[in-house]
């Protein structure tokens, strides 16, 4: 698969991720490090543990690496999620807004993986 057609299949946006890191080395290198952050598992731990602070946090990471990486999917997803847990314990039921969040998530890994 082509970086372009990792872009479409995730909601990305190729010539955004393109003209913010310049070329397609070096997204691919920070793609590979979206892959290994520890973020997603503190954020799962945190839920769990409803500790909204560290749940926030690690939401947040994950958003802005979507949305600096041009991930569209995930970057929507992360930041509803995110958004419910801005000022401490959401006040909504996230079971929804977490698992769309766990498959744009899972996405986004399963497709780096077939990058050429």
């Amino acid at each position: 698969m082509t970086l372009q057609d990792f872009y479409l299949t995730v909601g990305g946006n190729y010539t955004e991720v393109i003209d913010r890191l310049l070329d397609e080395q070096r997204v691919l290198k920070y793609l590979r490090r979206f892959k290994t952050t520890p973020d997603y598992d503190e954020m799962l731990q945190a839920i769990e543990a409803e500790d909204w602070e560290t749940a926030f946090r690690s939401s947040h990471s994950i958003k802005g690496m979507a949305l600096n990486l041009c991930l569209g999917n995930l970057a929507k997803s992360s930041s509803e999620l995110c958004e419910t847990m801005r000022h401490g314990a959401p006040t909504v039921d996230i079971a929804p807004l977490l698992d769309d969040m766990k498959e744009k998530y899972q996405e986004a890994l399963d497709q780096i993986e077939k990058i050429d």
